[in-house]
């Protein structure tokens, strides 16, 4: 049964998950947290970080995460699965669809693809100021924060050196 319910959540997830893993947080977290209660919202919160400082998408790390916490290694499998399935059908089916279109030369197709922008742009910024209401709580949070944001837009660092900065920063001033 659990098994099932991983893969029809993380299933909805991915149907629904246009802009990539940070978009997908918002639609995560109604899942996990509200929907099936299988995580806290501190718990959700620490899975994000991790998430996002190990290699590869996100959103599939988060299902990864997720299943392995509630249905152990084959709950990790069901959801990462579940999550990257409908991605798969879905540029597939649109491989076809936009060949054929674009050979064409609709200009809907890209009307349509240039209206998808700001829908993205809306569903980042709603995952980033959900893990901000929970995650920034004091002022110290709020300078880590803050330089972490300078550095990864006003320069070239990698996002890796910026992710192992923060966490040093917060292990001097939480010590």
């Amino acid at each position: 049964m659990i098994f099932w319910q991983l893969f029809l959540s993380f299933f909805r997830i991915g149907i629904f998950s246009f802009g990539g893993g940070y978009a997908t947080i918002p639609l995560i977290e109604k899942e996990i947290i509200v929907a099936h209660h299988w995580l806290t919202l501190p718990q959700f919160y620490q899975v994000v970080a991790v998430a996002g400082m190990t290699p590869g998408p996100v959103g599939i790390n988060c299902a990864t995460f997720v299943g392995y916490r509630v249905g152990g290694v084959l709950g990790s499998i069901v959801a990462t699965i579940a999550v990257v399935l409908p991605s798969i059908i879905i540029v597939s089916a649109l491989y076809y669809i936009l060949k054929k279109y674009l050979a064409k030369g609709e200009e809907s197709v890209t009307v349509f693809l240039s209206a998808m922008a700001p829908v993205v742009l809306s569903m980042v910024l709603t995952a980033a100021i959900s893990i901000a209401r929970e995650g920034i709580s004091d002022f110290r949070a709020i300078l880590i924060a803050l330089a972490a944001f300078i550095l990864a837009t006003a320069t070239k660092l990698n996002i890796l050196y910026i992710l192992g900065g923060a966490g040093l920063a917060g292990i001097l001033l939480y010590k």
